[in-house]
């Protein structure tokens, strides 16, 4: 009986595996990626990690990937490691229950697997500049206004980061009424002075 169930683990598993598409890791001019061997329908989830608690942490590290307001993955060897960034990526990230990645578009076989970075990390612990466009990767909270808008309007940013993004808002607007209220005061104090 143990090995039968250990032999329907290993189908459930291997079934599971079958589901995603292969991928592999080539050599670019930029370092190792990770490609999809065959062809990719847009929609299609081709890439999911769990959350294990072992590789989590409160802070990002040069390998992480951003799953919650204060979560970052990094687990050693899991192919997430060699998705690429580019501006116009061939994914999209999902931080729901697991790391996930969904294809943008349709894919031919041999294809490079990407995402924006800045979708899903609020700032990076090792920023960058991307050799194809140039551009500062560093993470969303690091974009100008313009940028953030597009990326969310083009429903690329994870949830944890639209949360962020909005609080950061809330407290510029606070601090910016802050700052209007503190003028009026002095406005008020001043007129009461000069009719003293």
């Amino acid at each position: 009986a143990p090995e039968r169930l250990q032999q329907a683990m290993t189908n459930t598993s291997s079934v599971s595996m079958q589901e995603l598409p292969r991928t592999e890791i080539n050599e670019t001019q930029f370092g190792e990626a990770l490609f999809v061997v065959d062809r990719i329908p847009a929609g299609a989830l081709v890439l999911s990690f769990e959350f294990d608690p072992l590789h989590t942490h409160r802070e990002p590290t040069r390998f992480s990937v951003q799953v919650g307001k204060d979560t970052h993955l990094d687990t050693p060897g899991a192919l997430f490691q060699w998705l690429q960034h580019e501006e116009e990526p061939s994914l999209r990230a999902d931080t729901g229950e697991k790391l996930e990645f969904y294809a943008l578009r349709d894919m031919e076989a041999g294809e490079l697997l990407s995402f924006n970075y800045n979708t899903t990390e609020w700032y990076m612990a090792t920023p960058f500049t991307c050799g194809m466009t140039g551009i500062e990767v560093s993470g969303f909270s690091t974009l100008d206004l313009i940028k953030q808008r597009s990326l969310a309007s083009e429903g690329l940013i994870v949830p944890h980061v639209y949360s962020l993004w909005r609080e950061q808002k809330q407290a510029k607007d606070a601090a910016r009424m802050a700052t209007i209220v503190d003028a009026w005061k002095l406005d008020r104090a001043r007129a009461a002075d000069r009719k003293s």
